[in-house]
């Protein structure tokens, strides 16, 4: 049971490998060595080449779109939502808790000592960051015509939040396997914040 176990979470892991290698503050990042097995290494390079187009790449295109059908107001509103998932698309926060949760998993269902309470502050600290952008996100005044946009920046922020506090939860449990899992969510909440750049994109083209 244990050895199913430790596959299930090697695979859900390696969902997330991806994702980190896009959640930085704009300068290389250093290789992280990973025990992932060979064998589904194919999954994490699945991942990683089916997401959209970069919330940078939208964030220039809606910066330096002029004219087409898009109002002033159309475009002020797209340079906040623009702004919110470039945040979090670069989040440190994130990207540390998110390695820090998943090598504590690995480590705790092999055995392992965690530290758990390093691994809460960051988590901690990558929630408060969340529900920071979450707040300015709430106080936008989208235009009638982009409210779909609106509703995808919330699904994307709702998915990060959603992620981080179950893990969280799992962690003050001492549930490992579900802390492991949990935090595999972070490649669903990539996917729903690059269909939400993949949009800009494609309106601030028109």
């Amino acid at each position: 049971m244990r050895k199913l176990r430790w596959v299930a979470l090697s695979i859900a892991l390696a969902l997330v490998l991806p994702v980190l290698a896009a959640c930085d503050s704009g300068t290389p990042a250093t290789p992280v060595p990973t025990t992932i097995p060979t064998e589904i290494s194919s999954v994490a390079v699945q991942t990683a080449t089916a997401l959209p187009a970069t919330t940078s790449e939208a964030a220039t295109a809606v910066a330096t779109a002029a004219g087409g059908t898009l109002s002033p107001q159309d475009t002020a509103y797209l340079n906040k939502v623009s702004d919110l998932a470039t945040k979090l698309q670069n989040s440190q926060e994130i990207a540390d808790a998110t390695k820090a949760t998943g090598d504590a998993a690995s480590q705790a269902l092999i055995g392992g000592n965690v530290d758990t309470n390093a691994l809460t502050d960051k988590l901690n600290k990558a929630v408060t960051f969340v529900n920071g952008i979450a707040d300015q996100a709430t106080v936008l005044n989208p235009p009638a015509d982009l409210q779909s946009v609106q509703d995808q920046l919330v699904k994307s922020v709702n998915s990060y939040q959603s992620t981080l506090t179950s893990a969280q939860s799992a962690i003050a449990n001492q549930n490992w396997t579900d802390a492991g899992t949990a935090i595999a969510g972070i490649a669903q909440a990539a996917t729903d914040l690059a269909n939400l750049t993949a949009d800009l994109a494609a309106r601030s083209g028109r």
